[in-house]
């Protein structure tokens, strides 16, 4: 089954958010704005209509003809609406003939057909999408639902800001799903940036970011690019338009001009749309490490067009050219600077940044101390010590006023009077606390012959706490 036809209902509206007009644009092209507010109130409300209860529901059975006027009305809206004049004839005739040769005769349903189209589509232009289930608009101009009704849903996750916190090594961390326009989710981008706003280094996390509004891009990239030299992140180009929509950096950074902090940008295959966007701005413009994996190539933004029978199909009426590749990431997606599983990305990308902090001059030892464990810690997590490597019946015992035991495959530690531990495997003899991974290392000393006699309990302020094992068989000095 391919991409388009199996995703969720959610990843289907997120992917079509970069479809939405741009309000903080530059261009030399006067939009239309009554038209704009149009393409962008038919969008979100094409949008919203995916989660309508009617598309739980099985779709009658599809008459032939039916099916087969539905395909020539896309047909006909690629021809008419694609960016590419030249290309939106070959796709259109290559669905035509398709039809014509009976390659969708089996899809007798509209959700059935929908999946097949979307099948068919999805080589020439990542963002085709074709919906069934959709009701027939109002022949008005004026809009029957606020698009403020739909980004409600938003509300309740913080317009997409799912995190945000600040990191052992002073690195600020966002955790950002999806880019809701300015408008609505200003106010939540800027008070996440302020968090951050003194710290060393920034990651933003967008494995899971389908897509979103190019404002809160323009918004979040503007932070970290001197106000005073705004830069162009990206050209939007159109059939209709005589020359090339710039989105350029702002002037206005509510949270602070940061154009020197390091940024880390977090992808993975998930990652698409606007969230392609902004690595990819920020990747050609010197400004970002991207970390983890090649996202979707989802590149060319759009919008819905309803084609009778409840069918919608979402079009690319527009292409992106990246001002300093000369290029997008259509098909091909955001290759990482430093590749990685999505699920390790993230330590990657902060052992990345420890490393980086470690090489700034003046540290005292106590900073050094404490990135340096950091580092070590991220490093176990991508490559992790198993318990089968450290050979666990070495350790467990009683060590004065601390003892050791194996629980269930598990080292655990535990101080009289205190809640139990599992020791994390850093290496061999060589542990962490859980829940504790830069406050204290356990370190296990053995004599000559090998046996443990003991362990080092170290702090981050710098203490060396030796506890001796209590031995039945050869004292600690053996050996």
């Amino acid at each position: 089954m391919s991409y388009m036809a199996c995703r969720t209902r959610f990843q289907v509206i997120s992917e079509r958010f970069l479809c939405l007009e741009m309000p903080h644009c530059s261009s030399r092209y006067a939009h239309n704005s009554r038209e704009t507010m149009r393409t962008f109130l038919i969008a979100a409300l094409t949008a919203s209509l995916l989660f309508s209860p009617a598309l739980a529901r099985k779709s009658d059975t599809l008459r032939v003809n039916t099916r087969t006027e539905v395909v020539a009305a896309i047909a006909d809206t690629i021809e008419t609406h694609f960016f590419d004049a030249v290309r939106a004839g070959e796709v259109a005739n290559s669905l035509r003939e398709a039809e014509a040769s009976g390659a969708f005769a089996n899809a007798d349903t509209g959700e059935a057909l929908a999946a097949a189209l979307n099948t068919f589509l999805e080589p020439y232009d990542r963002h085709f999408g074709v919906v069934s289930g959709v009701p027939e608009p109002e022949e008005s101009d004026a809009p029957t639902e606020s698009p403020f009704a739909w980004y409600q849903m938003f509300k309740t996750s913080n317009y997409g800001f799912q995190r945000a916190e600040i990191i052992d090594g002073n690195v600020g961390y966002i955790d950002l799903r999806v880019f809701v326009p300015t408008h609505y989710a200003g106010d939540a981008g800027a008070t996440a940036l302020r968090f951050i706003r003194d710290t060393q280094a920034v990651i933003f996390d967008l494995r899971e970011n389908r897509g979103g509004n190019p404002s809160m891009v323009q918004f979040i990239a503007s932070h970290f690019f001197d106000p005073l030299d705004p830069v162009v992140l990206n050209t939007f180009i159109s059939r209709e338009a005589e020359y090339p929509t710039e989105l350029r950096s702002l002037s206005y950074a509510p949270a602070g001009a940061r154009p020197y902090v390091p940024v880390y940008i977090l992808t993975s295959e998930r990652t698409a749309s606007a969230a392609e966007s902004f690595a990819y701005a920020m990747q050609a413009l010197g400004r970002a490490t991207v970390v983890g994996q090649t996202t979707r190539g989802a590149a060319n933004p759009g919008a819905s067009f309803y084609v009778g029978h409840g069918f919608t199909v979402f079009i690319s009426t527009k292409t992106t050219k990246n001002p300093v590749t000369g290029e997008n990431w259509e098909g091909k997606g955001v290759s990482p600077d430093i590749s990685a599983p999505a699920s390790q990305a993230f330590d990657v990308a902060l052992a990345e940044v420890y490393s980086s902090l470690l090489n700034v001059q003046n540290l005292d030892d106590a900073e050094r101390q404490k990135l340096e464990w950091a580092r070590e810690a991220a490093l176990s997590r991508t490559t992790p010590a198993t318990i089968n490597d450290i050979n666990p019946s070495d350790y467990p015992g009683d060590y004065g006023v601390r003892t050791i035991r194996l629980e269930d495959g598990r080292l655990i530690y535990q101080r009289e009077g205190n809640e139990p531990l599992a020791l994390i495997p850093l290496a061999k003899d060589r542990f962490y606390l859980e829940g504790l991974p830069n406050e204290y290392r356990v370190q296990f000393i053995r004599n000559k012959k090998g046996a443990v006699i003991g362990f080092e309990l170290q702090t981050e302020s710098g203490e060396r706490i030796m506890n001796n094992r209590k031995l039945d068989g050869p004292s600690a000095s053996d050996g």
